[in-house]
């Protein structure tokens, strides 16, 4: 068994056990129109609990999809770079002066008076 399952499986025994010994410790709990009397407060831990969670989650998805479209956008930033160097290199090749276009071409029938 994995270890992560494993941990899990020993942290809801430990949470259920919580539980059970603090079942009888209650409270009022108030919000602006309703009040709801004698609720354990055990309960009102784990939807405190829930209720972060859900809050914090989308801040943490949104994170990931933002790291990872940095991450291929620098990817293609290098692919980008790798290519303009290769290309000036190409460029740097394949130049010629105009007096070696001169010389290449001066005996060339298409270019003759004749």
């Amino acid at each position: 068994m994995p270890f992560k399952l494993i941990g899990t499986l020993i942290l809801l025994v430990l949470v259920t056990i919580f539980a059970g010994f603090n079942i009888n410790n209650t409270c009022n709990i108030n919000f602006i129109f309703r009040e709801f009397k004698n609720v354990p407060i055990f309960f009102s831990l784990v939807v405190s609990f829930v209720a972060g969670v859900f809050v914090t989650l989308p801040f943490t998805f949104g994170k990931k999809k933002n790291k990872a479209e940095k991450d291929e956008k620098s990817a293609e930033d290098k692919k980008l770079k790798k290519l303009k160097k290769k290309n000036k290199k190409a460029e740097e090749k394949v130049a010629i002066s105009p007096d070696e276009l001169n010389a290449a071409l001066d005996g060339h029938k298409l270019f003759s008076d004749e």
